[in-house]
């Protein structure tokens, strides 16, 4: 990251307010992985071959945990964002400050016309001031992280105190147990929840 990004993320960790106008066409030099432009590749098929699981997963969620209105909300690794964090399960608007991070622009692209703040990023360097998130949500992408551990801290890092964090993990990933292990080591976990394709993991700060 160049010293001018730096400078920009580091006056953004004095302010009070986070600078809303941080978005997917900010210049950086993350190097995009191989995992990265392969979702770029797929993002025009990406909602057609996910959705429905997906949308699964944060139904779940959504009768497990009740979103306060006017809470600012990160869900790491977006995706195209099917989430919808700013509705509460019965679809009311709780009028929410939404920012999605993603590594793939692509599908920032796509998450830009649902009304969220989308910044390209990744989760072991979030360009975000410490306590600054009600609630920080993460769905099924927790085992492509590069290193986990890092991310893990970065989540503490900008979560205030007092507050949610929910995490799903493939259950077919080769690394849940080890990432479960780090994720306990870390957080406090409150609630897990098996579902078909995800094993979900409430936490409370």
């Amino acid at each position: 990251m160049s010293n001018k990004v730096h400078e920009k993320l580091d006056n953004s960790h004095r302010k009070t307010n986070y600078n809303r106008t941080t978005n997917y066409n900010r210049e950086t030099d993350y190097n995009n992985s191989l995992k990265d432009n392969y979702y770029d590749s797929i993002s025009k098929g990406y909602e057609e071959l996910h959705k429905e699981e997906q949308l699964n997963k944060i139904n779940i969620i959504k009768q497990h945990i009740n979103i306060k209105p006017n809470s600012k909300i990160l869900d790491l690794g977006c995706g195209p964002y099917f989430s919808e964090w700013h509705k509460d399960k019965h679809n009311k608007n709780l009028n929410c400050e939404v920012t999605g991070l993603d590594p793939s622009n692509e599908l920032l692209k796509l998450a830009a016309k649902k009304g969220i703040n989308p910044v390209l990023g990744k989760a072991e360097s979030l360009p975000f001031p410490n306590n600054y998130f009600d609630y920080v949500f993460s769905i099924t992408a927790i085992q492509n992280f590069d290193d986990v551990e890092k991310a893990l801290k970065e989540i503490k890092r900008v979560i205030k105190k007092s507050s949610e964090v929910v995490i799903t993990i493939l259950k077919t990933s080769a690394k849940k147990e080890a990432i479960t292990n780090l994720i306990r080591k870390h957080f406090n976990i409150t609630k897990v929840i098996e579902e078909d394709k995800d094993i979900i993991l409430f936490i409370k700060t």
